[in-house]
């Protein structure tokens, strides 16, 4: 890679249609689980009995993955690329919890973490308190939570990008070491 040379990695629409459509399963079972009454409950282990419980779960499935049935139509619709690596650092529109774009001279290096099998990439900061401290109150709570989850408030999968994990971190790992001063 060039110091003129840009990686672009584009959102793929075949995984962002996977998982809406996991999403719109979810939320399917969400309204079956509160539209279950205490005798249907009764039926079944006395783990899952407890009405509250089981209407909880649903409600929760439905809020969640609701939202993630809105955010990926929202991201079929963009045409903006999911990532872009180059001399002055990374831009990240993967997700709405990023930090954008940041420059190598703020990152520190990078790591892998995995979180029911799903691997993720974080992006170790030199000063990651700058980025909650300029951040949307939305972008906090979802900082905040990857802090707490993986040590650094961003991180990225490759879940929606047409590429896989190892390709991802392999081209972090020479961006970073080309382009770190």
């Amino acid at each position: 890679m060039s110091a003129s040379e840009q990686t672009i990695i584009a959102l793929s629409k075949n995984k962002i249609w996977m998982l809406i459509i996991g999403s719109i399963a979810f939320v399917a079972m969400g309204f079956w689980m509160i539209s279950m009454d205490a005798t249907e409950l009764a039926l079944h282990s006395a783990k899952y009995r407890n009405p509250l419980f089981i209407h909880g779960v649903g409600y929760a499935c439905i809020l969640f993955f609701g939202l993630g049935i809105f955010v990926g139509i929202r991201k079929l619709f963009d045409n903006n690329p999911g990532l872009v690596i180059d001399a002055q650092g990374i831009l990240d529109n993967v997700s709405r919890f990023s930090p954008q774009p940041v420059p190598w001279r703020d990152i520190q290096g990078f790591g892998v973490a995995e979180i029911h099998k799903q691997k993720m990439l974080v992006i170790f900061l030199e000063n990651p308190q700058h980025y909650l401290d300029n951040a949307t109150s939305m972008q906090k709570i979802g900082f905040t939570s990857n802090a707490k989850l993986v040590g650094s408030p961003w991180v990225i999968t490759a879940s929606t990008l047409k590429t896989n994990f190892d390709e991802l971190l392999n081209l972090c790992q020479q961006a970073l070491k080309q382009y770190k001063r």
